[in-house]
């Protein structure tokens, strides 16, 4: 027998509570309007419970000026940058996955539905249309 126990504190999939996986979002047509700065965007709900572990941010090359300035952030109502913040890889079109901002993000659960917002938090110095993959991965217990 070990000397501490801790089977009880997290529910696991099959013992009593268990969590449902979800993976939230997709793929989304971003406009060079989006790219402006402070101009936010409505991506995915977010329902009540939700707890997130891991968002998979990949967003394509939106920004072609020889010196890229775009940063992007997705947050909710609550905080502009919950789940990623400061993010260059729209400068050059860089996957960032496992990207969660550890001390506002992971596992916040959210206490009522909400939105995952797309913030241009710095404009492109050159903006094209692109892509952006955003799949927030998390559970509902």
């Amino acid at each position: 027998m070990s000397d501490f126990n801790l089977r009880g504190a997290n529910p696991q999939a099959g013992f009593g509570l268990a969590r449902q996986l979800m993976v939230l979002g997709g793929t989304f047509a971003i406009t060079t309007g989006m790219l402006a700065s402070a101009k936010t965007t409505d991506l995915f709900d977010i329902p009540e419970g939700f707890t997130p572990v891991r968002f998979r941010f990949i967003p394509s090359d939106m920004d072609t000026n020889g010196t890229p300035t775009l940063v992007l952030a997705v947050g909710d109502s609550g905080d502009d940058d919950r789940l990623i913040t400061a993010n260059t890889g729209g400068q050059t079109g860089t996957a960032t996955l496992d990207a969660l901002v550890a001390s506002t993000g992971f596992l916040y659960r959210y206490p009522a539905q909400s939105v995952a917002i797309l913030k241009a938090t710095t404009a492109a110095a050159t903006a094209v249309a692109g892509t952006l993959t955003a799949l927030l991965e998390g559970y509902i217990a």
